[in-house]
């Protein structure tokens, strides 16, 4: 290979990198999401976007969906509402934060049953689940909410 041609492919090779860090640079810095679906269903609607962008005060959300053995739909549950409050992030910057618990984490019974009715009083539902392993079966309840 001659050096002019090895110049030349040095210089393109170059210029790929610089131009791939600069659009890398503007992606941090406007975010775009492309929904392709008819319906739109992963798009925000416009108000909500407005709404983000007018928060004047931290919005903290607790998502109750925290845990180790759910069955793949409560994960798709778990890992949709967590790409959701990242987009709403995107809109509101560090007026939104989350966080997702598990409120039956804590091994004392009483304050299980403590938050257990807490939560309930809210207006959050509770959902039974049943998880199979290899100790056998094991129940508990679960709180599909924020």
């Amino acid at each position: 290979m001659s050096n002019q041609n090895r110049n030349k492919d040095l210089w393109q090779l170059g210029l790929a990198l610089l131009l791939l860090v600069g659009v890398n640079m503007l992606n941090q810095r406007y975010f775009k999401r492309f929904d392709l679906t008819a319906e739109k269903r992963y798009s925000l609607n416009d108000s909500t976007r407005a709404m983000l962008h007018r928060l004047n005060d931290v919005a903290l959300i607790t998502v109750y969906l925290e845990g180790k053995d759910f069955p793949i739909g409560f994960k798709r549950l778990q890992n949709a509402t967590r790409e959701l409050l990242d987009e709403f992030k995107s809109y509101a910057g560090a007026n939104v934060e989350y966080r997702f618990i598990d409120p039956m984490a804590n091994p004392d019974k009483q304050v299980q049953a403590d938050i257990y009715h807490e939560l309930v009083d809210k207006g959050l539902i509770p959902t039974d689940l049943t998880v199979k392993d290899e100790k056998g079966r094991s129940s508990r309840s679960i709180f599909p909410g924020a």
